[in-house]
């Protein structure tokens, strides 16, 4: 049987967390072992104790004890890669609900055809729309996400250990191209991560990505909030960015705080993501598998 460590970063997003623990239940897959390990940021709002009474005899549960300011959720990741001991890991954020029971092995079976990741494309639309539309200006931003991928747990803790998976800021010093300890790609999303880059650029790896294929709602500057992810995970995003005390974002829109304040108020319940599930239709989709700067489009129609 193969194995899998389910790390989720967590940060002031208790209602959210709750409601992925659950569906990552309902979506469990017999064959896969499934471990889980939370990894509280230093919340501020008493989710962690609530994390420990609810889950603490159930999963492993860390704290990553920062004072900084900073949204950074490549830290609770490495803080969590010496405590895996299965075959692969996934990394998905709080605020993913698993749509199929596939949501694992089907990522497990493309690390198995040996590439490095396999996950969520960029949370940017415009990049991968731009890319879709043969935009080669687009390939560097188009990296796979952290919210929700997976690697074997070999090189998950050999890129950990190395290079980190850690944002760097546009701020640090210099970028050297062929160190695990810099990236020259700064900005947005996972695209300031050293062992990203490393992993592809250093190392020559091929990374499997899969694209958003239906979205519920815009956010201005950010893409969109609520992304079927090739109907294998539903992902509401921005949920710590906008709810935490690090907010980087503090008004998301109308549409998205209608939704957040019916979360809020009712929690995110079973019949709400229901709802919300119901919005997104499967589709026939492209994804693309990129090595250097070539990419080469496939596509795959999955029921």
């Amino acid at each position: 049987m193969k194995s899998c460590t389910i790390i989720i970063p967590h940060l002031e997003s208790f209602c959210f967390l709750e409601a992925c623990l659950r569906w990552i239940g309902y979506m469990k897959n017999p064959e896969i072992e499934q471990k889980i390990i939370i990894v509280d940021d230093n919340s501020q709002d008493g989710s962690y104790d609530l994390i420990q009474k609810e889950y603490g005899n159930k999963h492993l549960v860390l704290q990553t004890g920062r004072q900084d300011k900073e949204q950074n959720a490549g830290v609770p990741l490495d803080i969590a890669a010496s405590h895996v001991t299965t075959d692969y890991v996934c990394s998905l954020d709080c605020d993913c609900i698993p749509m199929s029971k596939a949501w694992l092995s089907y990522l497990i079976d493309k690390v198995d055809e040996g590439y490095i990741f396999a996950g969520r494309n960029s949370a940017f639309e415009k990049p991968y729309m731009a890319f879709g539309k043969n935009n080669p200006d687009m390939i560097p931003f188009l990296i796979i996400d952290n919210c929700y991928r997976v690697s074997t747990a070999k090189d998950f803790k050999l890129l950990s250990e190395n290079c980190g998976f850690k944002r760097h800021k546009k701020s640090d010093k210099k970028y050297d191209y062929y160190s695990p300890k810099y990236t020259p790609i700064t900005g947005h999303s996972d695209t300031g991560v050293a062992a990203n880059y490393y992993a592809y650029s250093v190392m020559k790896r091929k990374s499997f990505r899969l694209p958003i294929v239906a979205v519920i709602g815009k956010v201005e500057k950010q893409g969109s909030f609520g992304q079927n992810i090739a109907d294998l995970v539903f992902h509401m995003s921005l949920s710590s960015r906008r709810l935490s005390s690090r907010s980087d974002i503090p008004f998301v829109g109308e549409e998205y705080e209608g939704y957040l304040d019916r979360i809020l108020a009712e929690g995110l319940t079973d019949k709400f993501i229901k709802e919300l599930l119901s919005k997104c239709t499967k589709k026939m989709y492209d994804y693309f598998i990129y090595e250097g700067n070539n990419a080469f489009r496939q596509t795959e129609w999955r029921t």
